[in-house]
Formats: C-alpha cells, structure tokens, sequence
C-alpha cells in the first residue's frame, strides 16, 4: 500500500509538471501565432517594397508593394515571371552583380541605386536597403531588401541639372 501511494504521489507530479509543460507550449504557440500575424500585417501593408531572394537570382518573396511598384497584378506573379533578376529585373547587366558584392563585403548595402524594369517595359529609378542571411555554416541562404521608387526624385535631378546647364 506504501508503494502505491509513493507512485501515486510521483506519477501526480508528474502529471502536474506535464500540465505545466503544456500550458506553457500552449502559450508559447499563442505568441508565435501573434507574431506571426503581426508581421505578416507589416509586410503586407508596408508602404515599400519588401523582398526575399536567392543568391542565383530568384525572388522568394515579395510584398504588395513591390509587385505593384514594378507593374504586376500579384506578388505571386511577380515571382514567377521574373526567373533571373540579374537580366529580368535590373536594367544595367552589371546592377546586381555590383549589389552582391556589396553585399559580400559588408553584410549589408545601403542606398543602392539602380534601374529596374517594370512588367509592362518601363523603367523606374530604386533606392535599396539589403542584407545577406547566413545559414548555420555560414553561407549566403537569401537577401533581405527594401526598396523604393525614386524615379520622381531622379526626374527632378536631372531637370535641375539641365536647368543649371541652360542658365550656364
């Protein structure tokens, strides 16, 4: 009867902790839910474009503001129309290849400048943000950017420096 109820006593703490332990992971998998929704409210909604690529060239993921910035209806069909961004996306050949070594260098570029091509053939002027994500052996998984449309800012800096020049 001794036995029984020592087991009885340890197999109920053991229950207790394992109620614990599950409320706990309950909670914890709540607050990854919030978060989750939280940031993906952001990247949804956010006023720039926001992307993930690969080293070869490919766009993982865009944001709404991003596809619509260079013309598609989706950012789903902007990843699957643009197989190489290398020539697909940036206008100069040498674009990208000048931003991943930037990247390589120093983990982070800031203010990369370029142009790009939209869905429908125009060109647009971008400012970018990026880094580089390292797996765990260190090497380059992805980039991570955001970027913005500065063809106005680019039109009215040419237009001045065309109207320096016509005054000079």
């Amino acid at each position: 009867e001794e036995t029984i109820r020592v087991r009885s006593a340890q197999l109920s703490t053991a229950n207790e902790e394992l109620r614990r332990d599950i409320l706990e992971r309950e909670r914890t998998e709540r607050a990854l839910r919030i978060a989750e929704r939280n940031l993906r409210s952001i990247f949804e909604n956010a006023a720039e474009g926001i992307y993930q690529s690969t080293p070869s060239g490919r766009f993982v993921t865009v944001n709404p503001a991003l596809a619509a910035m260079a013309g598609y209806d989706s950012p789903v069909e902007m990843v699957d129309a643009i197989a190489d961004i290398r020539s697909d996306f940036y206008v100069e050949p040498g674009s990208r290849a000048k931003f991943e070594e930037s990247l390589a260098s120093a983990e982070e570029v800031k203010g990369f400048e370029s142009l790009v091509k939209r869905k429908d053939g125009g060109l647009i002027w971008v400012l970018e943000n990026a880094r580089a994500i390292r797996d765990e052996k260190g090497r380059v998984d992805h980039y991570e950017g955001i970027v913005q449309d500065i063809s106005e800012r680019k039109r009215a800096e040419h237009a001045l420096r065309a109207s320096e020049e016509r005054y000079r």
